[in-house]
């Protein structure tokens, strides 16, 4: 039987954004797993919506992962480039290899979609441990609208960053 909830008792839990202990501590990476450590450094550059995820990556890290990343604009373990060159908007290529993780993007919405990407590919692992190779990714369709689940026309920060996790963008 479902425990009762105070009225609008949802919204404590939607204002949490990673959830904490989703990290297993007995597994270990496969042999064909790039392992994220502690004081790995993200490296992305000076663009307002990229800083938003990467700062929303590093909270991932060290609350879900347990496992704590740094952020900079020089050089680092994870990087971030963009190059409006590369697909169309928020399309990104994610290459692991064995010196770290490459993100190429379209738009600074599209690295922070990569980012997600990375996080989700972690939940779903227990563990702060990605596949080896390379994966692209563009939208199918755009705008991909929503209303909020908070309250009728209610966005709060942590919200609006769940909806952009769900690659919702209008």
């Amino acid at each position: 039987m479902l425990k009762e909830e105070k009225l609008y008792g949802f919204r404590s839990r939607l204002m949490q954004v990673n959830k904490p202990g989703c990290r297993d501590q007995r597994l270990q990476p496969a042999e064909q797993e790039w392992e994220l450590k502690a004081g790995m450094r993200l490296c992305f550059p000076n663009d307002p919506v990229v800083y938003t995820a990467a700062k929303d990556f590093g909270d991932f890290m060290l609350v879900s992962m347990e496992t704590p990343v740094l952020l900079c604009h020089d050089s680092g373990d994870i990087r971030i480039i963009i190059d409006k060159s590369y697909g169309s908007y928020k399309a990104y290529r994610l290459e692991v290899k064995g010196e770290g993780i490459t993100i190429t993007a379209h738009d600074d919405r599209g690295a922070a979609q990569a980012l997600f990407r990375l996080e989700d590919m972690m939940l779903t692992r227990h563990a702060p441990f990605v596949p080896f190779g390379i994966e692209e990714h563009a939208p199918q369709y755009t705008p991909r609208m929503t209303h909020s689940g908070y309250g009728l026309d209610d966005f709060p920060d942590e919200h609006l960053l769940q909806i952009a996790k769900a690659g919702m963008d209008a």
